[in-house]
């Protein structure tokens, strides 16, 4: 066993606070980097989304058109402006445009329900919503009203280029819009346990950090990067970006592509793709298509779920020639935090652990105990996030904000916050971190960050349902599915109706939740089974 003097010197060595410290460059936005690779290369293609091209030049061009018109309508500096579109032309215009005109870009999931949305829009309350009329008029009828009894301006970018001509295209300076560090760059709603989704708002700096370390650490050639990621997730906003950083361009795949393995790879090979951003559970099906569809990726990103030791063994078989990478992080933290090059040693063996690397540059990990103590080699604590990647906090949420951006007492720096992520972890000998589940209700499916609580809160008030328990079952290696498990009212309370079935809690929880937050299977129980001391027991449920 180790001396504990030693130890003690080994985990604060691994918890170093400047582990991989460089100089923030990008502080005033990340449409700053992307005029400057409009400026050297104005022909190249930035984006094709069908038979459609457009080069930097056109799309620098168009996207500060478009912020002069946000300005022109009075887009106030650090408010949130919604964009509610699909993948195109006009998103990737729209989120250039929002950066450059100093607002905070909110995108809104199109599939989503129009519940939820209203939902988003009223707690955000944005200067506007950017979106097109040709996209669904039922919602944009119905968004036509207030969020907190403030009026917001409804924008139709599909029908606004053409009479924008009279607007300069070139790129704005300081005199019209002045954009600070840590004013906001952008926000992402996810998943709330209390019942309602939080939005997550997150700065120009950290950003710009997150974009800066990506481009100089694991970009080696121009990308051709497909454009699938939902654009509500977190991920969407630095597959863009950081694609258009590096100078390379985005190929907007169809969101019916997105979801099927075979057509997925033969649009990976018609466009000669090379990176892409997935999450572990879509790498897992689309291994099962020819490798020769896949031949021309060079980079692999997996976030978002955790990614098995055999998923990578796996890939790294079937597609050598592609350097793979294991991403850590969420929204709080612009996205990711650690990551770890997956390789395999010698013998051809990968390691047999979910390793998620170290932090990225100028982004601190830590892991502790209860006792708010650093861990040593190989103990298992939570892992917190500290450094220039931190979200600013959650959006009209002060309370749950000093909740999980707590004080760091081991940077040293005044102020100094630190993110609780709620993961457990442990540190390896090398100095990397092994990922090994999360601590409390919160799962990930296909990716996407989910609190059980607030499914359990909206199934809870649907009619007849008197309790609701929900869990994320892998029943099959790979295949997450949710499970809702519920008991009903009385008959005499059920309003005259039926007894509950699957599909008529299907039906109502798909009006108020996104597809993937809509339980897979229901299982009716006369009663929850409890613990001694009377909380539901969950390890009993079927």
């Amino acid at each position: 066993m180790l001396d504990r003097n030693l130890s003690s010197e080994l985990a604060n060595t691994l918890n170093d606070p400047g582990a991989d410290r460089r100089q923030l460059s990008n502080l005033r936005g990340a449409h700053r980097s992307f005029e400057r690779r409009a400026a050297l290369d104005p022909g190249a293609i930035a984006i094709v989304d069908g038979d459609r091209k457009l080069g930097y030049g056109e799309l620098n061009a168009r996207a500060n058109q478009f912020a002069r018109h946000l300005l022109e309508q009075g887009i106030a500096p650090g408010r949130p402006v919604a964009v509610l579109l699909p993948r195109s032309f006009e998103l990737v215009i729209a989120l250039l445009a929002v950066l450059k005109a100093g607002g905070a870009y909110l995108p809104l999931d199109t599939a989503q329900p129009p519940r939820r949305t209203l939902e988003i829009l009223r707690d955000s309350a944005p200067s506007a919503v950017i979106s097109s009329n040709s996209l669904r008029s039922d919602l944009w009828a119905g968004l036509a009203g207030h969020a907190n009894g403030t009026p917001y301006r409804m924008l139709d970018i599909g029908s606004n280029h053409a009479t924008l001509s009279h607007l300069s295209d070139a790129n704005l300076d300081d005199s019209e819009v002045s954009i600070a560090p840590d004013d906001p760059a952008y926000v992402i709603y996810t998943s709330g346990s209390t019942g309602a989704p939080k939005g997550v708002v997150n700065t120009h700096a950290g950003l710009g950090n997150r974009l800066d370390w990506f481009v100089d650490s694991v970009v080696e050639h121009r990308p051709v990067t497909a454009l699938k990621t939902n654009i509500g997730f977190v991920d969407s906003v630095t597959e863009i970006l950081q694609t258009l950083m590096a100078g390379g361009a985005l190929v907007v795949m169809d969101a019916s592509v997105a979801r099927d393995p075979p057509r997925f790879a033969a649009a990976v090979a018609r466009h000669g793709v090379t990176s892409l951003v997935l999450v572990p559970s879509f790498l897992t099906q689309l291994l099962d298509v020819p490798a020769e569809d896949l031949k021309s990726l060079q980079l692999i990103v997996c976030s978002g779920e955790r990614l098995a030791p055999e998923l990578s063994a796996r890939t790294l078989e079937a597609l050598p020639h592609a350097r793979l990478f294991n991403f850590y992080g969420s929204s709080e933290v612009n996205g990711d935090a650690t990551a770890y090059r997956c390789s395999s040693s010698p013998d051809g063996s990968v390691p047999k652990a979910s390793v998620i690397g170290r932090p990225i540059a100028n982004l601190r990990a830590y892991i502790l105990n209860g006792h708010g103590q650093r861990v040593l080699s190989g103990e298992t604590g939570e892992l917190f996030i500290a450094g220039a990647g931190l979200a600013r906090g959650y959006l009209n949420r002060a309370e749950l904000t000093a909740e999980r951006f707590v004080a760091d007492p081991f940077s040293g720096e005044a102020r100094a916050r630190m993110y609780k992520t709620g993961d457990t972890a442990r540190w390896l000998a090398d100095g990397n971190i092994e990922f090994l589940g999360r601590s409390d209700f919160q799962v990930k499916i296909r990716g996407y960050r989910i609190e059980l609580g607030e499914i359990e809160a909206r199934l809870g008030s649907c009619d007849g349902v008197r309790e609701a328990v929900v869990l994320a079952r892998e029943d099959r290696a790979g295949e997450k599915r949710l499970v809702a498990y519920y008991t009903t009212l009385g008959d005499e309370r059920q309003t005259g109706k039926a007894s509950l079935t699957a599909q008529a809690l299907r039906e109502q929880l798909a009006s108020q939740l996104p597809e993937y937050m809509v339980p897979a299977a229901y299982v009716g129980l006369p009663e929850l089974p409890l613990t001694p001391n009377g909380k539901v027991d969950r390890k009993a449920l079927p």
